[in-house]
């Protein structure tokens, strides 16, 4: 068994909500999820999606946060693909310029 569609590196804003995929060569396997080298905390289930259909597997995150920042992985056995999630900051916009006095 092997990876036949690996994980990419990933760059979204504050608040986007990402997903991460990944194919396996073979149909209905289980693969783990891991977070700079350690299993997802999957006990806030508002944090992460994970699904799996056929030899397609999904890590949904909504709502990231800059804290999200890492390389994610999806593990099968002793096979695993890895791909580097980057949560940039919001940017702020200027509309309008008042006038300034320096002193």
């Amino acid at each position: 068994m092997s990876f036949t569609v690996p994980l990419k590196d990933t760059t979204v804003q504050e608040e986007e909500t990402v997903t991460l995929t990944c194919e396996t060569s073979k149909a209905n396997q289980k693969v783990t999820w891991l977070k700079n080298g350690k299993p997802l905390n999957l006990k806030d289930k508002n944090k992460y999606k994970i699904t799996s259909e056929g030899t397609k597997h999904t890590l949904t995150i909504p709502k990231c946060v800059k804290e999200d920042t890492a390389e994610f992985t999806c593990q099968l056995g002793d096979k695993k693909t890895s791909g580097k999630l980057t949560v940039e900051g919001m940017l702020l916009r200027c509309t309008s310029v008042r006038s300034m006095k320096l002193y």
